[in-house]
């Protein structure tokens, strides 16, 4: 008897030593500041990109013939607050497209913290998937912890692994968020916290095989203070890192540290994927692809054309009540209409110009905002109850908002390629800063910021929009600029104007003599 069990049991050692040194295929679909996108949109003159519903199909061609239980969907933060269908309805559009692709976590990002608590609140408690932040603390609430700082998942059935989820944001997102949101929230050291986390998940009760963090810091490769190059430096045991902030189109992964950092762009027109083979718990094997969501250059798809899901777009969709009545509800009123025109865009200080940098300037708490003319509609202007809709014409494009660092120095070099451009698209408009120009000398005087004398060594924080970010219009100076002193918001420029002058409610435009040209 003691002899059968004996084979009983070596049979079944066999099995289980089979079994277990069998490979594991894992993969995990990944996406980062998707930034309330939730539909497709219109880009640079192409048409109907990126969007949920494709993204949902393109995930399900993916994964057939793969096992649901060996996939992996995550985000890495920043959803929401983008275009007009995530803002009005704080982001739920967002959260709706996300829980039908069954996401299983998400980090969180600055656009989830900007608003409020309660914002913040309300979006986890419509999101079916986890929501992640290991750093981020309520102010003035009992618990602190606002969301769970990490989830454990069992990927792979009996031949499986423990995989540990966390995340953390820079703890420079107090500077980004709303005055409510500053009152609201504390962010801790995100790298100390994530060696935090790594030892807890590690730990003898834990006891993971794989970690990811889900981050929302930024891939900066020539900066080792911040950012997700600067954890993989400073932590170990972090397998992969899927970072989101600076929305890079990161083809192949960076390796630092044993940990491998991922980005897929911005605003879902690339889906992530990583394929994992996992040999005795362990990582062997690491394949990556970006795949675009019907991304097109000059009309032509990159790829092939992917077809949106109506059950996915029609879930979107009831979470944007009343939409077309919105977007055409009056929200402010002009004293003087004729005074928002914008036929010398390209010569001279207009009141929209002014109106257009202030609203920048609301939003983004800098010290200076620059617009330039090639990016407002020529011999437009607001007419009749200002709508939603009424800056379609003026602010032609969606350029997202970005705020730079730079010195006094740089901010003079600026301006005299400005003033060197009067009646073309490069000629700036231009908010909290006031000077005169001499066309006869080419020479600035009385330079005012803030009200005071232009210093020319100290650091300003200035806005601008994403085409002069990229160095549009012959501003290379932004493009060049080291990515730890460019901050891309995510938020479409236009959806912060009609912010600003919904807040304003009776608009009345008037010159300030912020660009004064003599001779």
């Amino acid at each position: 008897m003691k002899k059968i069990f004996l084979i009983l049991f070596m049979i079944l050692f066999n099995i289980f030593f089979i079994f277990s040194k069998k490979p594991l295929e894992i993969t995990i679909f990944f996406t980062n500041d998707t930034n309330g996108h939730p539909l497709s949109f219109n880009l640079m003159g192409e048409k109907n990109q990126g969007g949920i519903p494709a993204r949902y199909t393109l995930i399900k061609l993916l994964s057939k013939g793969l096992k649901k239980r060996n996939i992996l969907i995550l985000n890495s933060g920043g959803i929401i607050r983008g275009r007009p269908e995530s803002n009005l309805y704080e982001g739920l559009p967002d959260i709706l497209g996300m829980n039908k692709i069954k996401y299983f976590a998400s980090g969180t990002g600055t656009s989830e913290f900007y608003e409020s608590m309660e914002v913040l609140k309300g979006l986890n408690k419509n999101a079916n998937f986890y929501f992640l932040s290991s750093n981020a603390m309520a102010a003035n609430e009992n618990d602190k912890y606002i969301l769970d700082r990490y989830i454990i998942k069992e990927v792979g059935g009996f031949n499986g692994v423990k995989i540990g989820i966390f995340s953390v944001i820079t703890d420079d997102a107090i500077n980004e968020i709303s005055d409510q949101a500053k009152r609201d929230f504390i962010f801790n050291d995100p790298i100390n916290t994530a060696k935090d986390m790594v030892a807890e998940l590690k730990n003898s009760t834990n006891n993971v095989d794989i970690i990811i963090a889900l981050t929302h810091l930024g891939y900066y490769p020539d900066n080792n203070n911040i950012g997700s190059s600067a954890l993989a430096r400073a932590v170990n045991g972090i397998d992969i890192i899927i970072d989101g902030r600076t929305g890079l189109q990161i083809e192949e992964p960076v390796m630092i540290n044993n940990t491998r950092i991922c980005q897929a762009l911005k605003w879902g027109l690339f889906l992530g994927e990583i394929k994992l083979t996992i040999v005795d718990n362990k990582i062997s094997g690491f394949d990556y692809k970006l795949h675009p969501v019907n991304v097109t250059i000059n009309g032509k798809y990159i790829d092939n054309k992917i077809k949106e899901n109506n059950f996915v777009l029609s879930a979107i969709k009831k979470g944007m009540k009343d939409y077309d009545s919105i977007l055409k509800k009056e929200i402010a009123k002009v004293d003087d209409q004729m005074k928002l025109k914008t036929n010398d865009i390209r010569y001279r200080e207009t009141e929209i110009g002014d109106l257009i940098c202030d609203a920048l300037l609301d939003y983004t708490k800098a010290d200076v905002a620059f617009q330039n003319a090639g990016g407002i509609g020529g011999n437009e202007s607001l007419s009749g109850p200002i709508n939603r809709s009424s800056l379609d014409k003026i602010i032609k494009y969606d350029n997202s908002v970005f705020v730079c660092n730079i010195r006094g120095e740089a901010i003079l070099k600026i301006l005299n390629l400005s003033m060197n451009n009067i009646g073309t698209g490069s000629f700036l408009q231009v908010g909290g800063i006031k000077f005169t120009y001499s066309q006869s000398s080419k020479g600035f005087s009385d330079v005012l910021i803030n009200g005071k004398p232009i210093d020319n060594m100290k650091i300003y924080k200035v806005a601008i929009n994403s085409w002069l970010s990229y160095g549009g219009d012959g501003y290379d100076f932004f493009a060049n600029l080291p990515g730890v002193n460019k901050i891309d918001y995510n938020i479409i420029q236009r959806e912060v104007v009609y912010n600003y002058i919904e807040k304003l409610k009776i608009l009345k435009p008037v010159l300030e003599g912020r660009i004064n040209i003599i001779d």
